[in-house]
């Protein structure tokens, strides 16, 4: 049973990270800008990286709430990744404007 709830925690976990990049990017794509899959490729994993060394820093420093610094940079993690996915799609629109 451990094993099923530390699944479930993980597809979560996943889900809050990669869940508002994969959003943007699918509507943006729906708009025709083919061009942020390129993008998701080395943007996925790096958001990846950086929350788990963040989450693992904090676990190193023996802070008292971890449960809420894990939750606290997974959103940070995963705003930061849709902020890239909409700076870059606008990064194309301006350079199609010309």
């Amino acid at each position: 049973m451990r094993i099923v709830i530390m699944a479930i925690a993980v597809l979560v976990f996943l889900a809050a990270l990669w869940g508002p990049a994969l959003y943007l990017a699918h509507r943006y794509l729906e708009q025709g800008y083919d061009a942020l899959y390129g993008l998701l490729r080395k943007l996925l994993p790096a958001q990846l990286v950086m929350a788990v060394v963040a989450i693992m820093a904090a676990d190193a420093m023996d802070r008292w709430d971890l449960a809420a610094i894990i939750a606290a940079v997974t959103l940070a993690a995963s705003a930061g990744g849709a902020a890239a996915v909409s700076l870059r799609c606008l990064m194309l629109r301006l350079m199609l404007r010309r």
